[in-house]
């Protein structure tokens, strides 16, 4: 946000009454505003006007600074590093923020047969990985819980059983590779970027503020 600012929202917290009938207020900045704020409010008891938003106005605001100019390829690597390897890709809320189970399935469709070898042939499908502790059964397929197979190795795996294909511990394993590469993938979309590496802190905080799922940033990457 630039220096000619002179205005920001900002969202109205619990209020205390003060022993003199005074109402003490209180109310969070975002991330991305936080070095306009303290540019115009510089100390404590600085004057600040109150007006009262509609929502439509809110919305436009927060789009406007969610979606402003991505940051230059490179900034935050270490974030999206760090992003990662956290986990941040692996939970299941965030899966289901990021998408449903259908989108994913049909995402797994336009990928590469995860056993690569010389036998792949036919289209690529969901093939599920069903685990008891995942609520798998009889009837029921998990969400969330497919890779993508090319036609014949899917026939293998109906047919012969995981261990013709790599063995339970591979299955478990491509089945995270893959929910994590997709959920990589719908949050790039959300955002309107072609890489993590152009994904800063407040751009994932904005992007969840509607959201339940908490993600503990570290300090230093603001």
């Amino acid at each position: 946000m630039s220096d000619e600012v002179q205005a920001l929202i900002v969202t109205r917290r619990p209020a205390k009454e003060m022993a003199d009938g005074t109402l003490r207020v209180q109310f969070d900045v975002e991330p991305n505003d936080r070095k306009a704020f303290l540019s115009m409010f510089p100390d404590n008891g600085d004057p600040i006007a109150v007006a009262r938003l509609d929502p439509e106005s809110v919305r436009r605001h927060q789009n406007q600074v969610a979606f402003a100019e991505p940051p230059k390829k490179g900034d935050y690597g270490q974030f999206a590093k760090w992003l990662v390897q956290s986990g941040f890709f692996r939970r299941p809320d965030v899966w289901k923020y990021l998408g449903s189970d259908d989108l994913f399935l049909e995402w797994l469709k336009t990928q590469g047969c995860a056993h690569k070898d010389r036998n792949c042939s036919g289209d690529i499908v969901p093939a599920h990985v069903r685990r008891v502790a995942e609520g798998a059964g009889t009837a029921h397929k998990p969400a969330y819980c497919a890779i993508p197979l090319c036609d014949n190795h899917h026939q293998m795996q109906h047919q012969q059983g995981e261990s013709a294909l790599g063995g339970k511990e591979w299955f478990d394993r491509e089945r995270i590779k893959a929910i994590e590469a997709w959920a990589m993938h719908q949050l790039k979309t959300l955002l309107g970027i072609s890489s993590l590496s152009k994904l800063s802190p407040p751009h994932l905080e904005l992007a969840l503020r509607d959201s339940a799922i908490n993600v503990n940033i570290p300090a230093e990457f603001f």
